[in-house]
């Protein structure tokens, strides 16, 4: 992707805001103790939803900013709606989905030890008030873990969730198989 003077501008402050926000991206430095709670040294950030790309890709305004920031969901991974032109199965139903849990447009982003991913997407954890989006996707079916180290807080817990889902058929692990 190529941006303009401007974007780059844009994306080398948003860089050095973020990282000013949330510190090292890159976790605590070597002989340092990660925090307890994997949240502990990050900040929240409060966003308004601009739209939903698909199952786990969205536009977002940062703090009442003008910009808009695309964000991409941690841990997870979705069936994609452009993928060679044809939409994957169970790609609509993902969106749709993600679209329902974020209806009411004010979300939490809490970003990963990474903050972007070669896209040039914001790596984060989504929350509507304390419902926790990118869980509840797997946990519902629509969506399957993805773990990309250093962002694999939630492996264990989120591989158990996606477990239970298939069992039980849910979502796209009924409509997909």
């Amino acid at each position: 992707m190529t941006y303009s003077g401007d974007m780059n501008a844009f994306m080398a402050a948003l860089v050095v805001f973020l990282t000013t926000l949330f510190g090292n991206p890159f976790g605590p430095a070597d002989g340092v103790m990660a925090p307890a709670s994997p949240f502990a040294s990050y900040a929240t950030v409060t966003a308004q939803v601009v739209e939903v790309i698909d199952g786990d890709t969205l536009n977002v305004r940062v703090n009442a900013s003008s910009e808009i920031v695309r964000v991409r969901y941690i841990g997870i991974d979705t069936p994609e709606p452009y993928r060679e032109g044809i939409p994957e199965c169970g790609s609509a139903a993902a969106t749709k989905a993600n679209e329902a849990l974020l209806q009411t447009g004010e979300i939490s982003l809490v970003p990963g030890r990474e903050l972007f991913d070669p896209y040039g997407r914001l790596l984060a954890y989504v929350y509507v008030d304390t419902l926790f989006i990118n869980e509840t996707l797997i946990q519902d079916g629509f969506a399957r873990t993805m773990m990309i180290a250093p962002n694999q807080d939630f492996s264990t817990r989120f591989k158990e969730i996606e477990r239970d889902a298939e069992r039980a058929r849910k979502g796209n692990w009924d409509t997909c198989r």
